[in-house]
């Protein structure tokens, strides 16, 4: 397969037979009491064309520690939020900043270790016709988030989202 290889360490996404290093974006927990759901508030900066995704690893713990897939997901951006006036009526506002939601749906990408350098492998859908749809997404990879962006109007659901302000912490 011909692509562009990189030089130095890192994750990247190929679009249109170029490199787009792609970078670490800063998750933090929606309620720190909770934890277990992570929001950004930071906006993409990494934009891939539409088309056929695939994306490279190269990082030295690849060697000895590769996996069989990687989990991409879906950053939803909080569309509207519920909150409660004075009087414990509902009112839905916009938020002021965006806020992204980095949910628990999304792909599995399959990964292909390049013969070439074992430190570096390939991510691809199962499907090689398979067309990510618009929107933003986290690569996550130990604990950390890479951020990317596939350009055009976002028309799948899966990547708005509402928010609720509960007396827990939002929702």
């Amino acid at each position: 397969v011909s692509f562009p290889r990189p030089t130095s360490y890192g994750v990247y996404a190929i679009s249109d037979n170029r490199l787009i290093k792609l970078e670490q974006v800063h998750a933090t927990p929606v309620d720190r009491r909770a934890g277990n759901q992570l929001q950004i508030v930071e906006p993409g900066r990494s934009v891939i064309a539409p088309g056929t995704l695939t994306l490279v690893l190269f990082r030295r713990d690849l060697v000895s520690n590769a996996p069989e897939k990687v989990p991409l997901h879906i950053a939803a951006r909080v569309a509207r939020s519920m909150n409660f006036d004075s009087a414990g009526k509902a009112v839905m506002t916009t938020p002021t900043t965006e806020n992204w939601i980095i949910r628990d749906q999304g792909y599995n990408l399959r990964v292909s270790p390049l013969r070439e350098n074992a430190e570096m492998v390939m991510l691809r859908s199962e499907d090689p016709e398979f067309l990510f749809p618009s929107g933003r997404y986290e690569l996550m990879l130990g604990g950390q988030a890479y951020d990317f962006v596939v350009a055009g109007e976002v028309t799948d659901p899966a990547h708005c989202v509402e928010g609720v302000a509960t007396v827990r912490g939002p929702v």
